[in-house]
C-alpha cells in the first residue's frame, strides 16, 4: 500500500569542503566556471562551463547560495531597491539646484545647509580655487548620463543588441535633451562661463 504516512523521506544533499569552496568562490567572483575550477575540474575545457551550470542549478547548491546573498544582504544592507534609488538621485539631479544665484561673474552655491539629502547624495565632490573675482568654488556631480545609462538597462527601457553601445549612449543624450527642454532640467555651462 502506498500509505503516505510509511513514506521514506527523502535524503537531504549535504555541503561537502569543495562545495562550500566552490560556492564561497561564486559569491566572490560570480563566475560559475572559475568557482567550479577552484573546486577541482578533471573534465575537457570545452564542457567546463556546462558542468559549471549544471552544478549551480543543483537545488541544495542553489539554496545554500541564496541564503548566503540574503545573508550577505543583510549585513551590508544592500539591496536592489536601495541601489535603485541612489542611482535615481545622480540620475534626476539639476546642477541648477545647488546654485542660490549666477550671473556673468559668477554665482552663489547654496550651503549645506540649504541642500536636500537627495541633493547632497549626488555630489561627488566640490572644489575651491582662485578666480578673478575671489575664491571659486565648483560642485561636480556623478555622471547623470552613466546613471541613467544603468537605469535604462535595469528597466530594459532601450534594446542593448551587441556592437549598439553608442545608440545607447546617444539615447541617454536625447533623454537629457528632452528633460531640459521640458524645464525638467537645467543646462550644464560651459566651463569658462562657471
Amino acid at each position: 500500500m502506498n500509505n503516505p504516512k510509511f513514506r521514506r523521506p527523502k535524503a537531504t544533499p549535504f555541503l561537502t569542503q569543495t562545495d562550500i569552496l566552490r560556492c564561497t568562490k561564486y559569491l566572490a567572483t560570480h563566475n560559475k566556471s572559475a568557482a567550479y575550477k577552484a573546486g577541482g575540474f578533471n573534465g575537457k575545457k570545452t564542457s567546463l562551463g556546462e558542468v559549471a551550470k549544471q552544478y549551480f542549478n543543483r537545488a541544495h547548491i542553489k539554496a545554500y547560495v541564496d541564503k548566503q546573498l540574503v545573508d550577505q544582504s543583510d549585513r551590508t544592507n544592500v539591496s536592489i531597491e536601495r541601489t535603485l534609488m541612489e542611482l535615481g538621485k545622480i540620475a534626476y539631479s539639476n546642477e541648477g539646484d545647488y546654485w542660490e544665484s549666477w550671473d556673468v561673474t559668477g554665482g552663489k552655491i547654496k550651503s549645506k545647509d540649504e541642500l536636500t539629502k537627495d541633493q547632497l547624495a549626488a555630489i561627488s565632490g566640490v572644489s575651491f580655487e582662485p578666480g578673478m573675482f575671489g575664491i571659486k568654488a565648483r560642485i561636480h556631480l556623478h555622471s547623470k548620463n552613466e546613471a541613467l545609462k544603468i537605469l535604462m538597462d535595469h528597466f530594459h527601457l532601450v534594446k542593448n543588441p551587441k556592437g549598439k553601445e553608442e545608440d545607447n549612449m546617444e539615447k541617454a543624450r536625447s533623454i537629457k535633451r528632452y528633460l531640459i527642454e521640458i524645464g525638467e532640467m537645467k543646462p550644464k555651462l560651459p566651463k569658462d562661463e562657471e
